[in-house]
This record gives structure tokens, C-alpha cells and sequence, in this order.
């Protein structure tokens, strides 16, 4: 008996009707989703990352506010994964102090996890009586914050050991968005896509002390770019950045090299969308999700503004090669993930729910294969393999 593969869909909710955790079945044999429950259904999701090791699955609630905190604040959750069924149990959760935590990831040895936070361009206000005694009124914005945690024996996030307010990156100073942090493919080496200050960001932790190390950065595209996700080749070392605006409204995506010691070079700047695709000229084309085969061979960005899931050929030198643009059926593409096997692709829409399951070629390209059950907000989708 083949052991179970599920799929979680977080629903984000902000845009759209549904929040919570969606599980589905998935049978790769067959290409198709079948919709089993929604969990935690009173919360906002965000982000997922699995340990497979440990079962786990973490969770970004990205909110700006839960009630009953005393600060504008999102959470980060912990779920126990039943591997034979695909329940889920929350066993963590953990104020980040900080608004909107978007993004999150764990290092090659488990020992930590880094959070980024979109954050939001509120200020909090402080009165101060001067000496003369007139009240005066001083604004500082909230935090947008790089955090780390270390992770207990079970996995769970416990203690806050660093913090990277990115408004000292930003400009103008308050405008600061750091979006995504991947890991390398050994671990050792983490990078951050900022939108506000649209740098790509490289670091590394110091595991002695416990804090963040910066070493390098460099712009995605222009000055005033919005670098949302970051995903790693998997085996070569080279790096894609794509762009939820660029100045002049295309979809590109940025490639950069990288060397041991975090240093970047940005190599390519390559547009996701055929020359002659039509659009509303008074929308951006934006990208949501990105992906890289686990070969490394081809890459997958989602223009929701258009519709469209961009197709790249990964030469050997890193470099891309746009090969398909293909249409989405739904409203706000956000979400985009690969099956396991590297069969299929399956994207999923915030505003509308719709969840389209597509197959891909052995040339990297895709055909649309069924539809699959909906579940509106559909923010990030993550595949688990269970065990029977």
C-alpha cells in the first residue's frame, strides 16, 4: 500500500472570505485533490514550512493584531502532523511582537527559525512633557523585523535570540518589508527578499552567540522594486528573486550567484510574461508564488494580475530562459506548489478558491490536467508524505 500524500493550503483570509488550514488527499496516480477537512479555522495563515523529520508543520498567523495581546503582534503556530491521517495538532504558539509575520523557515539543522515580517506603515505615538511643560507628540513606526528562535528538543519555537528591525535598510527609513527567508540547500546560509527597500539580503547564524550575521546585499532590479519570494537552486549556486511591482509594471524575475561566504552578484533581470501579452494596462503585474523543480531544471512564477503562470528553463550557467506563459483559471493566483513525485503543479486563488491542478511535461511545460475542490483565500500550499 502506497503511503498518503497530503496537501495543506493555508487561507490567508485578508483578501478573501475563508481563513484557517485547508487538508486535502492528493493521489498522484490519478492527478486529483480531495478536500478532507479545514483546521483551525479562527485564525489567519500565512506561510507553511514542514519538518518531515519531526511531523511538524509550522505556520504564520499574519495578522497585525489577536485579541488579547498587549501589542500589535502576529504568531507563529506548531502543528503535530498525524502522518497517517494528515490531522493536525496545534502544540506551539508564539507572539512575535511584531505585525504580519509572513514568512518563516528552518535551518539545516533544526535548530533555529528565522521569521520575516511584511509589517505594516503603522506609527505609534508618544506623548512627552517638555521642560517648559507643554506635551509634545513624537511618531515612530513599528518595527519591521528579521527575528530567530531557537527551536526545543520537539521542534517548538521557544526563545527570541535575535532581531533585525529592516528599517535601518529602508528608504525612506520607515519603509521597510522584509517579505521571504529561504535557506540554502545546506543550511548554512539564509536570504531575505525586502520590499521595501528592495535589496536581496544574505546571512548566516552565528551559532556561538546566537545572532543574525549580515554579509551581503544587492538591488533585485531598480531602486524602488518590490523583491517578494526567494527560492535557492537546489544543487548549483544560484538564486531567484521575483517582484511583487517593478517599475515599469513588468514581471521580472532577478537571478544572482552566490559564494560560500554570502556574497551575491545579480547575473539576469528576465520578464516572466510574453512580449505581446495583454493585460488591463491600469494593473501591475505582480507575482505571488515561485517554485524550482527539485531537479532544478525549470522554474514557476505566478503573475495573478495576469492570470498566467510563468514557465523558465534553468540553463546550466543559472541563467533562465522563458519557455510557456499558460493561463490560471480564478481570481488572485497566490498560491503555487510541486507534487512530490514532480508530476504536477497546483495553484490555488485567494479571491475566487479556485484550485487548478496542472501536469507537467518532461520539458518543463504544463497543460492544465482538472480542477480540484475549493477553498477560498488560498494563500500557501505545502506537501507532506505520510506513512500508513
Amino acid at each position: 500500500m502506497n503511503n498518503p500524500i497530503y496537501l495543506y493550503l493555508s487561507s490567508w483570509g485578508r483578501h478573501g472570505d475563508g481563513i484557517g488550514l485547508g487538508i486535502f488527499r492528493f493521489d498522484p496516480d490519478q492527478g486529483e485533490l480531495f478536500f478532507l477537512k479545514m483546521a483551525d479555522t479562527n485564525n489567519p495563515h500565512g506561510l507553511l514550512w514542514i519538518d518531515t523529520e519531526r511531523n511538524l508543520l509550522y505556520a504564520c498567523n499574519e495578522t497585525e493584531y489577536f485579541p488579547g495581546h498587549s501589542c500589535r503582534s502576529g504568531r507563529i503556530f506548531t502543528y503535530a502532523i498525524d502522518p497517517k491521517t494528515g490531522d493536525l495538532h496545534r502544540i506551539g504558539e508564539i507572539p512575535t511582537n511584531c505585525p504580519d509575520p509572513c514568512y518563516l523557515s528552518v535551518d539545516g539543522n533544526r535548530r533555529y527559525l528565522v521569521v520575516a515580517h511584511h509589517s505594516v506603515m503603522h506609527k505609534y505615538v508618544r506623548h512627552v512633557r517638555t521642560m517648559d511643560g507643554f506635551l509634545t507628540v513624537t511618531a515612530n513606526p513599528v518595527e519591521a523585523d528579521l527575528q530567530l528562535y531557537s527551536l526545543n528538543e520537539n521542534g517548538i519555537p521557544t526563545t527570541l535570540l535575535d532581531n533585525i528591525d529592516h528599517r535601518k535598510y529602508g528608504n525612506p527609513e520607515d519603509d521597510a518589508h522584509p517579505h521571504s527567508c529561504a535557506f540554502s540547500p545546506d543550511g548554512t546560509l539564509f536570504a531575505v527578499a525586502d520590499k521595501g527597500s528592495g535589496y536581496l539580503y544574505m546571512y548566516r547564524i552565528d551559532s556561538v552567540s546566537g545572532r543574525l550575521i549580515a554579509l551581503d546585499r544587492a538591488l533585485t532590479d531598480k531602486p524602488g522594486a518590490y523583491p517578494r519570494h526567494v527560492v535557492f537552486h537546489p544543487s548549483k549556486p544560484y538564486l531567484y528573486v521575483n517582484h511583487e511591482a517593478t517599475l515599469n509594471g513588468r514581471p521580472y524575475v532577478s537571478v544572482f550567484v552566490y559564494d560560500r561566504d554570502g556574497r551575491i552578484r545579480r547575473l539576469q533581470i528576465a520578464d516572466a510574461a510574453e512580449g505581446d501579452l495583454t493585460w488591463d494596462p491600469s494593473i501591475v503585474l505582480q507575482q505571488q508564488g515561485l517554485a524550482i523543480s527539485r531537479d532544478g531544471k525549470y522554474l514557476y512564477t505566478l503573475i495573478n494580475s495576469a492570470n498566467r503562470i510563468g514557465v523558465f528553463a534553468v540553463n546550466d550557467d543559472g541563467l533562465l530562459t522563458r519557455i510557456q506563459n499558460i493561463a490560471v483559471t480564478g481570481t488572485w493566483p497566490r498560491s503555487l506548489t510541486i507534487s512530490p513525485d514532480g508530476r504536477y503543479l497546483i495553484t490555488g486563488c485567494m479571491l475566487s478558491g479556485d484550485i487548478s491542478i496542472y501536469l507537467r511535461r518532461e520539458d518543463g511545460t504544463l497543460y492544465f490536467h482538472k480542477a480540484g475542490p475549493c477553498q477560498k483565500g488560498a494563500s500557501f500550499g505545502i506537501f507532506y508524505e505520510g506513512r500508513c
